[in-house]
């Protein structure tokens, strides 16, 4: 058999698919918001990774290819796989040794997972979840895939290449398509509604469906007598081109759809499935469009070096965000930059490996002595060294302070008489007189003595002194950002949205010596923060003044581990703050609040790190709250993409709903690194502290806007 005869068995419309399915995972890991089902392509190369194992075999038995022994096999497929793994492995360890070692306390067990091919189930015992929030920098996460891929090949090789016979080829089709329904009864079973699905997304046994339905696709569709034909004159005609091009849509429509992801893993793998094994089938003639797209220079080029940009791509990604995880540039530029940067790098590995390919015994040597050296380093011990004593240290910081959080939560809820903010029968029956007489109650509130207001008198204004300068004796001090208005002014809440509702301040309490050292100690903070920025100024009369209101806050990982610095800054705020909440989650944990009579006057939410931002739920807890303020925190992610398209969501809320302000952490802190801890994700100690006092500030600018409205009742002590 003759090179150029052998040549024939490639299909260059396979290399169209095969950088169709790489561009999938590329942008899906690139951003999720906007390319959801990107992973989609993970299938894309199961199915093409069963058809051309099953092609392959088929046209070796028919004479077409050389024959190969299970040894032979084995050995090809490691020396194709190994080598450009090995170079991405130990480039990876290298960068995380020197520029990350906080997070090399279980690095060596995902590496020894990677390097002997099951990845995928290191991941599915320790729980790394592919679709939630990771603050914990895993670069490797996407070698399950691969991990996927090297089972499948071993247990074909094994067992299908040993036993196959082309007399039998009916009875090959039905037993893959067995296999098939099987492997998805068991996606069914094991997937739970409502639950992470990184179970079955990563299982071979409820993901080989797709590699079978890839294999029987093989059997039905490789003609031998037409394989043997010239390229030319294995042209399909235009009605096939068409029926291709339209299922060619569907695949990449795919990575767009607007479909819950829960359904999307419970039968979106499997229609994917079934529509790649059917183009691949309708493709595998040879001829027609898709057969001279897969000629085109830049096509066949990507399918070459698809492999190395898929063990690339990911770990250049994941290790570019931290290092740029305080920067703040242009979303479309840091695209660009990861874009070109993960091209480049993969196309310098691409040229090293074939380099090193040229001598085989060279590449072998090699890549056996990576092996070895990335199984037998002492990981912990480096870790011990290099990252310090500490294991997962965010992760015991947010156990032991969670637990503190719901023991202060119980003592408040038994501690507290007639709920957090909740009104006497009189106040009650003051309210809904207020809400039927409307203006008139307004005109009462005006005329109500307020703290630093009680000389003016019903019908009076403030008397100027000679100089026209605003009188200061009774008078807190305005910050620099919201001077007082006149009295003929009206102040409007955010986006000029006139305020609703009425607040009330408790009497200030009497401090012991210890509270008064506390706040002292507080007040140099607010000084030194002032100097940040206008965002960070706090008017010290106001604080004293304000701070003693009941606030309510729900929250996630953030404000679990700020959560321990609220109480000086704000010591009415009750907080409920838990690990991985999500916005979706928003009005169940607001009822909790109003079952439990712990809702302030004021709703403080700092949710949206771990998932997207349901609008919806926020919606729901608007509408309970009825005209209270709510406070809206915008977040900080080392993804940028994910980053953008939650504040986008928050912002956009907060400009059509009345009554709700931002607290922009994300603009003010994200570029001071010293206010985050190794992940870019969680506060620092410093973080805390400023975390607290944006919260503190937004929350004075808001009070100031309700007393200059009247709409803030200050009760008076007993």
């Amino acid at each position: 058999m003759t090179q150029s005869h052998v040549q024939q068995r490639h299909l260059s419309a396979f290399d169209f698919f095969r950088a169709l399915f790489l561009l999938g995972v590329f942008f899906f890991h690139l951003d999720r918001g906007h390319f959801p089902y990107g992973y989609l392509g993970v299938v894309g190369f199961c199915c093409l990774a069963g058809f051309l194992s099953m092609r392959a075999l088929v046209l070796e038995k028919e004479g077409q290819l050389p024959a190969r022994t299970i040894r032979k096999s084995l050995l090809s497929r490691i020396g194709k796989l190994w080598p450009p793994l090995l170079l991405m492995l130990v480039t990876v360890a290298i960068l995380m040794v020197v520029f990350f070692p906080a997070f090399l306390d279980n690095f060596g067990l995902q590496l020894r997972s990677s390097v002997l091919g099951y990845n995928n189930i290191w991941q599915i015992i320790h729980g790394e979840s592919y679709f939630e929030g990771q603050g914990y920098l895993k670069p490797l996460t996407h070698l399950w895939a691969l991990s996927l891929e090297m089972q499948f090949y071993l247990l074909f090789i094994l067992f299908v290449r040993s036993s196959y016979r082309k007399d039998y080829k009916g009875f090959w089709i039905c037993e893959f398509l067995l296999i098939s329904v099987l492997s998805y009864a068991a996606l069914l079973l094991f997937d739970e509604p409502g639950m992470d699905p990184t179970r079955v997304y990563y299982g071979l046994d409820t993901r080989l469906f797709s590699f079978t339905l890839g294999s029987a696709g093989a059997l039905m569709a490789v003609n031998t007598k037409v394989a043997e034909a010239e390229p030319e004159k294995r042209s399909s005609g235009h009605r096939r081109d068409g029926v291709l091009l339209f299922l060619t849509l569907l695949l990449i429509a795919a990575f767009f759809l607007p479909v819950d992801n829960a359904l999307m893993i419970r039968y979106g793998l499997m229609i994917y499935s079934l529509l790649c094994t059917a183009v691949l089938c309708l493709s595998c003639r040879g001829g027609g469009l898709f057969e001279k797209i897969g000629r085109w220079a830049p096509v066949a080029g990507l399918a070459r070096r698809s492999y190395g940009l898929y063990l690339w791509h990911f770990p250049f990604f994941a290790l570019s965000e931290r290092f740029l995880a305080n920067v703040q540039m242009p979303l479309l530029l840091f695209y660009a930059f990861e874009i070109s940067g993960a091209l480049f790098i993969s196309e310098l590995a691409y040229m090293l490996n074939d380099a090193l390919s040229r001598p085989k015994l060279l590449q072998r040597v090699l890549s056996l002595l990576l092996a070895i050296v990335l199984l037998t380093l002492p990981w912990q011990e480096v870790y011990r060294l290099r990252g310090g004593e500490d294991f997962r240290r965010i992760e015991a910081q947010l156990e032991e302070r969670e637990s503190i959080l719901a023991e202060k939560r119980k003592g408040l809820r038994e501690a507290a008489e007639g709920g957090w903010g909740a009104l006497s029968e009189a106040e009650k029956t003051e309210e809904q007189q207020g809400t039927e007489e409307g203006p008139a109650v307004k005109q009462n509130h005006e005329n109500s003595p307020l703290p630093g207001n009680s000389e003016i008198r019903p019908g009076e204004t403030r008397k100027q002194p000679a100089d026209g300068t605003e009188p200061t004796e009774g008078k807190p001090a305005a910050t620099a950002k919201h001077e007082r208005p006149s009295p003929d002014s009206k102040p409007t809440g955010p986006n000029g949205h006139p305020l609703r509702g009425r607040l009330k301040l408790p009497p200030k309490p009497e401090l012991s010596e210890e509270e008064q050292w506390t706040l002292e100690a507080v007040e140099k903070d607010i000084t030194a923060f002032a100097e940040y920025g206008e965002a960070w100024k706090i008017d010290l009369k106001d604080f004293e003044r304000y701070r003693h209101l009941p606030l309510s806050m729900i929250g996630d990982s953030v404000s679990v581990i700020a959560g321990y610095a609220i109480d000086p800054y704000l010591p009415g705020l009750y907080l409920d703050a838990k690990s991985n909440r999500q916005t979706n989650e928003a009005f169940t944990h607001y009822q909790s609040l109003v079952q439990d009579k712990m809702l302030g006057e004021m709703l403080v939410m700092a949710l949206g790190t771990n998932g997207d931002i349901d609008e919806d739920n926020l919606e729901e807890v608007w509408k309970a709250l009825d005209g209270r303020p709510m406070l809206l925190l915008t977040i900080v992610l080392p993804y940028a993409g994910q980053e953008k398209e939650r504040n986008d969501a928050l912002r956009h809320f907060a400009k059509t709903h009345d009554q709700v302000w931002l607290v922009e952490w994300n603009r003010y802190a994200k570029s001071h690194p010293e206010f985050f801890q190794e992940d870019a994700i969680h506060p620092s100690t410093e973080g805390c502290k400023a975390f607290c006092q944006l919260i503190t500030a937004k929350v004075m600018e808001v009070l100031r806007l309700y007393e200059d409205s009247a709409l803030l009742e200050i009760k008076k002590a007993s």
